[in-house]
């Protein structure tokens, strides 16, 4: 962590060489006015947010009300880790190389209803499927007059304010659609196997793409599959040790595996 973080002094009197702390004042310094403005934020890399470490977080959200927060949930996730790495554009279309400009967006965190968040999929700049962005089961999303209603929303909100501005032609977008049916942009990401498809596969994305309509998606029965049983992204909070030691083992193999990785701790 940074050096400006209000971190724990560590009280290990062990002859080991202590570690120096990195320090970027201007950004903290931009980090903390951001946050004294608006209270409460969410960091974004260039196209991850870190999501994928809220688990660390005491109120389990990638909401950040300090300094600390912000530099935490960054430095756990690994989807950070991986943008940085240059992951992000694995999966995408190959082009002219680019120098990437790194850039740390703070945005304001305001309350919204998880059942009216949405998650439209862009090919080619045009609109090819739009499904509900939280995989539970929600009753007032099963009329049909309601799914048309709001199809049309997201799609005149698109239409208006994106499909002739944004610069890439394919991407994920996220929208909110508050009580007042107004629409809300929330995110964008990469149109790439690393962006959750939801209720599509990309397999059928790319069917889509070449009908003239669209379809809007919904969780349709409690029972079905899709719908969400668990954590999102709860591997990210086991250590990766853990992870790759179980890779392809059974049970026994597993425990044999970890016992050496222990020992060879140990004798390091």
């Amino acid at each position: 962590m940074p050096a400006e973080c209000n971190q724990v002094e560590d009280n290990d009197d062990s002859d080991e060489e202590q570690v120096e702390s990195p320090t970027f004042p201007e950004i903290s310094n931009e980090i903390r006015a951001t946050i004294e403005k608006y209270g409460t934020v969410i960091p974004k890399l260039n196209w991850s947010t870190p999501i994928d470490s809220r688990w660390i977080n005491p109120t389990n959200t990638i909401s950040c009300t300090t300094l600390d927060e912000v530099y935490m949930l960054l430095k756990s996730s690994d989807f950070i880790a991986g943008e940085l790495a240059g992951q992000a554009f694995e999966e995408c279309v190959d082009g002219p190389p680019i120098e990437i400009e790194w850039e740390l967006a703070l945005k304001q965190h305001i309350e919204i209803s998880r059942n009216q968040e949405f998650r439209v999929f862009v090919r080619d700049n045009r609109i090819v499927g739009i499904c509900q962005r939280d995989l539970n089961f929600y009753d007032f999303l099963q009329d049909t007059q309601t799914q048309d209603q709001l199809k049309k929303l997201i799609e005149k909100f698109w239409l208006d304010h994106i499909r002739d501005t944004f610069s890439s032609n394919n991407y994920a977008v996220d929208v909110y659609i508050n009580q007042h049916d107004r629409v809300i942009l929330v995110d964008f990401n990469v149109y790439a196997l690393r962006t959750d498809s939801l209720l599509f596969s990309y397999e059928e994305l790319s069917e889509l793409a070449q009908s003239d309509a669209f379809p809007f998606k919904v969780i349709d029965t409690p029972a079905d599959p899709l719908a969400q049983t668990g954590s999102y992204y709860a591997s990210s909070a086991v250590p990766k040790d853990l992870i790759e030691a179980s890779q392809g083992k059974n049970a026994m193999e597993f425990q044999q595996t970890w016992n050496e990785l222990i020992d060879s701790s140990r004798k390091a």
